[in-house]
């Protein structure tokens, strides 16, 4: 029932927003993602299954911003995301758990309320998947497992598990409760700072994000740092992530290269946080107008006795027209910790060190 009601608001959103249009601009936008994933290494045995978000997560949103005058203007963002094989709410069944911010911008930047990703997810747009025209080339080590922000009392080793994951952690996360400043450019120079209130009563900073990042355009030349630290509701566990990432266009090449590093801390064990650095490396090669080939690399380091990791995608895209595309992307992972899973999150781990992947999809966007 409560999936009915979600959509019979987005059908009287479409029906306000039309009437509407006179005051304001209000776009309807979504991307529309699928594909088939043959896998050589599952449980023992190759397997085949429809993935969808290889490319881009599909999603629906609806746009919209009001001129006030004086260079003052009202906007909101809406943002679903769905599984295009299901039809089914991603985002652990949050209806716009994409993002659902509203705001103000005008000579003095940006700002915007709600959920909305932190400044790592600038790394994506700019120095990496942002020049991939499709696969995940950002947060594939490791995927599939985690190492948990716990550590085992008994032998005071890190425990495996699914709570916090070590991964590249250039995908960005959702922030609920967040209050986000964007700069304007000031001769290609951007900045920001975002803040997620925790929300626990006397609790002090327990449950609470806050994220920032700096970008350079120059030519080009566009570089991007960036930085994020969240404390979980206990006050307990602490999650930090940084990373630099850069791009630079030469005719027809893009080469591109990023590093990052994730760490979890329990403020109440002595251990030695678990962390992990990511480096990658790869570039876009553009051979015709609607062809496009990348190739990237990525080695995974981690503390801790956990051995390291590396994987090689190599992407094709092909553009019908403006708005579709096909692509085939082939991914080779060896994890000596933890079973590889090329695919991202959305593939299936392998049973093994090692997993090789071939995607084919199709995009559309509208």
């Amino acid at each position: 029932m409560k999936s009915d009601h979600a959509w019979w608001f987005a059908a009287a959103f479409l029906t306000m927003g039309a009437a509407a249009h006179a005051q304001s601009a209000v776009t309807i936008y979504g991307i529309v993602d699928a594909g088939v994933t043959y896998y050589d290494n599952v449980g023992g045995q190759r397997a085949e299954q429809m993935d969808t978000g290889v490319a881009q997560g599909s999603r629906l949103g609806f746009r919209g911003a009001e001129d006030m005058g004086g260079g003052l203007r009202a906007l909101f963002n809406l943002e679903n995301g769905f599984n295009t094989d299901t039809g089914t709410v991603t985002q652990g069944g949050v209806f716009f758990g994409r993002q659902a911010t509203v705001g103000l911008s005008g000579g003095f930047g940006t700002v915007n309320l709600g959920r909305q990703y932190d400044f790592m997810f600038k790394l994506v747009n700019s120095s990496v998947l942002g020049q991939t025209p499709a696969g995940l080339m950002g947060d594939t080590l490791p995927s599939g497992t985690a190492i948990t922000k716990a550590n085992n009392a008994a032998t005071g080793k890190p425990i495996l598990g699914s709570a916090a994951s070590l991964s590249a952690r250039t995908l960005g996360v959702l922030t609920n409760n967040s209050i986000r400043y964007d700069s304007p450019s000031f001769g290609g120079l951007t900045f920001g700072v975002m803040y997620g209130l925790g929300e626990v009563p006397g609790a002090g900073k327990a449950g609470s994000t806050w994220s920032a990042g700096m970008q350079l355009v120059r030519g080009p030349f566009n570089g991007v740092v960036a930085y994020y630290d969240a404390t979980d509701p206990t006050g307990m566990v602490n999650n930090r992530a940084w990373g630099i990432g850069a791009n630079y266009s030469i005719d027809q090449w893009t080469p591109f290269a990023e590093i990052t590093r994730a760490s979890y801390a329990g403020f109440s064990s002595a251990a030695a946080p678990n962390a992990a650095t990511t480096y990658t490396l790869g570039t876009n090669f553009r051979w015709t107008l609607p062809m496009t080939f990348s190739l990237a690399y990525q080695r995974q380091q981690r503390n801790n006795g956990f051995a390291s990791a590396q994987q090689w995608t190599a992407v094709a895209d092909y553009r019908l027209s403006k708005r579709t595309d096909v692509y085939a992307t082939v991914a080779h992972g060896v994890d000596k910790a933890f079973h590889p899973l090329t695919m991202s999150l959305i593939g299936l781990p392998s049973s093994s060190d090692k997993q090789t992947a071939l995607h084919l999809g199709v995009r559309h966007t509208f």
